[in-house]
């Protein structure tokens, strides 16, 4: 077969690829969206979301967040956002400052077992967790850095979380 033929099998197939390009890669499905950079992490809209659910959760229970919040009903989505930018800021804090112990496994694990406990019943729990599409990795992880944040928050400013009996 001659050269000529094989570049017009290729200038073909480069052809059908722009014109139809969903019939060969399939079509394309966004999983997730970043809403802003923090210190070069992504902050998605699937983490926002998860973190108002957090938030609506342990709301008034002292866990949370560790500064006063305005109230949950009035917390607009910029706002939200501006919270999860925050507590990103004084993760990297807490992380860059080394001023904090590691989080031992038995805290961690007591801190998802009393989350766990916010829910009536194991169904409950499995359904907030299929729901946001959770693995036991990333709640280890989700609740390491929310206790970092707390017992930095508390070393720095000398200020812990805040529940509905200290206010």
């Amino acid at each position: 077969m001659s050269m000529r033929y094989y570049r017009v099998i290729i200038l073909l197939f480069a052809f059908l690829l722009n014109v139809f390009p969903e019939k060969i890669y399939g079509t394309p499905v966004v999983l997730d969206r970043i809403l802003v950079v923090v210190n070069g992490q992504p902050v998605t809209a699937s983490r926002v979301h998860l973190f108002r659910a957090y938030l609506d959760i342990t709301h008034g229970t002292g866990l949370g967040w560790p500064l006063l919040l305005p109230d949950l009903a009035a917390l607009t989505p910029e706002k939200l956002l501006e919270i999860v930018v925050i507590d990103e800021l004084l993760f990297d804090s807490a992380s860059q400052g080394r001023v904090l112990a590691p989080v031992g496994a038995r805290e961690l694990d007591a801190r998802i077992r009393q989350f766990e406990n916010f829910f009536p019943t194991q169904r409950a729990w499995n359904e907030f967790v299929g729901e946001h599409e959770l693995t036991p990795d990333f709640l280890r992880e989700f609740f390491e850095r929310r206790i970092r944040i707390e017992s930095y928050v508390e070393f720095k400013l000398g200020v812990r979380a805040f529940g509905e009996k200290d206010l």
